[in-house]
């Protein structure tokens, strides 16, 4: 894709030239030229209003498609994809493009008052990919994290000293980790300015999803510890000395993050205060399910954490 829209990166496409709305239109009318093989219209994408369904972005992703198989039997790269999957690939490629092509063109101000100047769109492009980026960092923690803690109650379940009572324990935490997935993990944000030791990644201050019951906190609390002992010991039994890397260490600020919201959860997992002060279209569009993670309601029931974190969620 990249190579035949001569474009570096999805993202650098602030220097692509699409073609002009007159040369669709023409082309819909039936008074111009479409998109030809032996022209640099080819493979030239209209990324103006009405882009998705302008039949000239049809012909141009129908032209990259006949491309891109006839590529990959030349390079004897095995059966081609469906063209039917190389579409929706190009259609998500051209949304990014697209996306990274306009971020540059002015808009009306968010004041509503005038209409951008090239600085002020150049500033919201620059924060846009700051904000991406900050976004792409703490989606790359979250998964980090979740492999991590999955990675530790497993290696809790296999561990035959635990008792029936904790291996109950461990399986329900394992259930949750599956079900919040990434997006559910508490959100981690490197602490940098209180780092004692600048060469060295700074710890990773702990913050609370506001979405989430308490309790689910205070059992991946749990889980971190119990990891952290059988690795001790382990490292014990084999004679191992190790201290934990710097980026490894994670501090629990007691701070909640409202950065997102993990939709479709079991009802169970949200803090019944979050769940209490949706509005009806906003719970349509949350969606919480009515499924049952085994154990997880009993202990609930038994400590009710919910009310001693009210007043961080109000």
């Amino acid at each position: 894709f990249l190579a035949l829209t001569r474009m570096s990166h999805l993202g650098r496409f602030d220097s692509y030239s699409p073609v002009s709305e007159e040369i669709v239109n023409d082309f819909v009318l039936g008074t111009g030229p479409g998109p030809k093989e032996e022209d640099d219209m080819c493979f030239r994408l209209y990324f103006g209003e009405g882009w998705r369904q302008t039949a000239w972005n049809l012909a141009i992703i129908n032209n990259m498609i006949k491309r891109i198989i006839i590529d990959a039997e030349e390079a004897k790269l095995g059966p081609p994809l469906p063209s039917d999957v190389i579409k929706a690939i190009l259609w998500d490629f051209i949304l990014q493009g697209r996306n990274s092509w306009s971020m540059k063109k002015p808009r009306i101000h968010e004041s509503g008052d005038h209409l951008e100047t090239m600085a002020e769109a150049g500033l919201r492009k620059v924060q846009y990919k700051q904000s991406r980026s900050s976004a792409v960092h703490s989606t790359t923690r979250k998964k980090s994290k979740l492999e991590h803690c999955t990675a530790g109650v497993k290696e809790l379940l296999e561990d035959r000293s635990q008792t029936a009572l904790a291996r109950k324990k461990w399986e329900m935490i394992l259930q949750l980790l599956q079900v919040l997935a990434i997006e559910g993990q508490s959100s981690e944000d490197t602490d940098s300015e209180n780092n004692l030791h600048p060469t060295q990644p700074a710890a990773l201050l702990i913050k609370v999803p506001h979405f989430w019951h308490r309790i689910i906190g205070e059992l991946m609390e749990d889980l971190d510890r119990a990891v952290e002992q059988l690795r001790i010991s382990q490292r014990r039994q084999s004679g191992i000395r190790a201290v934990p890397r710097p980026s490894c260490i994670r501090i629990r600020s007691g701070q909640v993050s409202y950065w997102t919201v993990q939709y479709r959860l079991p009802c169970p997992l949200y803090h019944c205060t979050f769940l209490r002060n949706l509005t009806k279209s906003m719970l349509n569009k949350v969606k919480p399910k009515d499924v049952v993670v085994h154990h997880f309601a009993e202990l609930v029931d038994q400590v009710d954490s919910d009310l001693m974190m009210d007043e961080d969620v109000d």
